[in-house]
C-alpha cells in the first residue's frame, strides 16, 4: 500500500472521506443502542470529534520542533541509526541477532541522549519483538513517568492497561481525548505512526467497554488513512467484529432468558 506523504484534513474537507456513517434522523433512537434520541446521544459527540479533527498527517519523519519536543535532536548519523531501527520495527524484517545488536545501539543512544523519548519507545519496541515482556513494560514505566507529554509514553502505558483489562485507567491516560487534535490542541502536523496508535488505542478501548458505535467511528477514522490492508486496520476490524458478535450474543441471550 502506498501512503500520500501529506494528507490534509481541514475545514473545507470531509474529514471522512469517502465514508457513510450511516446517521439516523435527530430525533431518531440513538444508532449506539441508548434508547435516547440521536441529537441527545451520540451526534453532540460526533460534532466535537469532527471539529477537533482538522490537522494535517504526514509520512515524512517529524522535527522536534513539529512534535514540540524539546529533547536534543540526534546527530545525522544516529537518526539513520534510528531510522533503520523504526524500519526494522514497521516491517517486522529482523532476526534475533540483529534485534539485540538494535538494542545494543539503542541503549548507547540512551546514553548519549538521556533526555530523548524516543530512543526509550525504540527499547520498548525492540524489547517486545524479543518477547522479553517484563524488560518491555519496565520501560514503558520509565518512559511515561519522565516523559509523560509523549505522545508513544501515552499510548505505549494505556495499552499497557488495556492488556490488563484496565480500561477506564487506559482513557485516563489518553486524557479521555477522542482525537490528537484534543489531545495537543497547539500541534497541526502528525505523523501516519501517531495517528495509527492512537486510533487503535481508542478501538481497542471501546470494544472493552462494549461501545461498538464509538469503535466503529474510529475504524472508520484508522482505514481511511492508513487503507484496508494495513496491520493495524485488520486488527481492529477482527476485533470490532469479535465485540459486535458478543454484544449479538448477549442480546439473543438475554432475549431467550425473558422467554423462558
Amino acid at each position: 500500500m502506498t501512503i500520500n506523504t501529506d494528507i490534509e484534513l481541514s475545514e473545507e474537507d470531509d474529514p471522512f472521506p469517502g465514508v457513510s456513517l450511516n446517521t439516523p434522523n435527530r430525533n431518531a433512537p440513538c444508532y449506539c443502542g441508548s434508547n435516547k434520541k440521536y441529537k441527545k446521544c451520540c451526534l453532540p459527540k460526533e460534532r466535537q470529534l469532527n471539529s477537533s479533527y482538522f490537522y494535517k498527517i504526514t509520512s515524512v519523519p517529524l522535527t522536534n520542533e513539529e512534535t514540540q519536543n524539546s529533547s536534543e535532536e540526534p546527530s545525522e548519523e544516529d537518526c539513520e541509526i534510528l531510522n533503520s531501527c523504526f524500519l526494522t520495527l514497521r516491517t517486522s524484517k529482523y532476526t534475533t541477532s540483529d534485534a539485540r545488536a538494535m538494542l545494543e545501539q539503542l541503549f548507547t543512544l540512551k546514553s548519549k541522549y538521556p533526555e530523548n523519548p524516543v530512543i526509550l519507545n525504540y527499547i520498548s519496541g525492540m524489547y517486545s519483538v524479543l518477547d522479553m515482556q517484563e524488560e518491555k513494560n519496565q520501560v514503558i514505566d520509565e518512559t511515561y513517568q519522565r516523559f509523560p507529554n509523549y505522545l508513544f509514553a501515552k499510548i505505549d502505558k494505556a495499552e499497557q492497561l488495556l492488556d490488563e483489562d484496565r480500561f477506564e485507567e487506559a482513557f485516563d491516560v489518553l486524557e479521555r481525548a477522542h482525537s490528537l487534535k484534543q489531545l495537543y490542541p497547539n500541534r497541526t502536523l502528525f505523523h501516519i505512526t501517531e495517528l495509527r496508535s492512537f486510533e487503535t488505542c481508542l478501538i481497542t478501548y471501546f470494544c472493552g467497554i462494549h461501545n461498538t458505535a464509538q469503535a466503529q467511528l474510529h475504524f472508520q477514522i484508522l482505514r481511511n488513512i492508513v487503507g484496508e490492508d494495513d496491520d493495524a486496520t485488520e486488527f481492529t476490524k477482527e476485533m470490532l467484529l469479535d465485540a459486535k458478535l458478543f454484544l449479538q450474543f448477549n442480546k439473543v441471550a438475554a432475549i431467550t432468558q425473558d422467554t423462558e
